[in-house]
């Protein structure tokens, strides 16, 4: 955003010199008495490619453990060594972060005073970033997880909700990009209006108003109790090319 102000401060002050004579014109929607005013919109598309992920990814309660009334010490010790496990795997990795984990107790009263254990809950979640070049490290650790998933049947793997992004510095390349071209598309429309009005117009002036992004869809997956290695819609989703439309008000003054 600093490159376009310093564009734009640039930019401005070049067509202030050229048009010093109209202060009050090229800064409010005045236009000089001896001149012909033109305000048009002008609007850019710049193509972007994500290069960025964010992944949640959720383990909780198997049927065995929602339904399976009180359990162990040991069966709880066991399901904490597979989280923590887990949370390393991801650390290695360096890609996610969270993990804290809470088994709940689903408990039934009776009468009152008199209780049964039902079962137990479990929500666990990893929160992670993950750049484009990380993509298999992303995918081998999906695969890690299941594995171990799968040799605790007190737990399940959900599908993991990913969203596909542009990380920050790439959107503003795009951006700047798509806002010079905008720029200078303005520039060279002062020799069309000159030859239609007969006379010679200036670019005057120029606001940048909105860019809009057209952003990628975020890829969720139902909660399933299915094998997420098994599942390789479960991998991460190959980006598709998206677009941002970089938008700019002009004034041309023409005489």
């Amino acid at each position: 955003m600093k490159y376009i102000v310093a564009l734009l401060a640039g930019f401005m002050a070049f067509m202030m010199s050229a048009c010093s004579d109209e202060p009050l014109a090229l800064n409010t929607n005045e236009c000089p008495q001896d001149a012909l005013c033109l305000n048009k919109s002008i609007s850019v598309s710049q193509n972007i490619m994500p290069n960025a992920y964010k992944a949640s990814i959720r383990i909780t309660e198997s049927d065995t453990l929602r339904k399976g009334g009180e359990i162990e010490s040991n069966v709880k010790k066991d399901i904490a060594n597979t989280l923590n496990d887990i949370i390393g795997l991801s650390k290695k990795q360096d890609l996610c972060e969270g993990g804290n984990h809470e088994l709940r107790p689903n408990i039934q009263y009776k009468d009152g005073a008199a209780r049964d254990t039902v079962g137990y809950t479990l929500n666990f979640n990893l929160e992670c970033d993950v750049p484009s070049k990380k993509k298999k490290e992303y995918d081998s650790l999906i695969a890690e997880i299941d594995k171990k998933i799968n040799k605790n049947k007190y737990l399940s793997f959900l599908a993991p909700n990913v969203n596909i992004i542009a990380t920050s510095e790439s959107l503003q390349e795009a951006q700047d990009k798509a806002f010079e071209s905008a720029l200078q598309i303005a520039k060279e429309k002062e020799k069309d209006y000159s030859k239609i009005t007969n006379t010679k117009c200036v670019l005057a002036g120029a606001d940048s108003t909105n860019t809009h992004i057209i952003q990628p869809k975020i890829m969720r997956a139902e909660a399933s109790n299915m094998s997420a290695y098994a599942d390789t819609s479960w991998e991460l989703p190959i980006p598709k090319e998206q677009e941002i439309t970089a938008r700019i008000q002009v004034k041309y003054i023409c005489r």
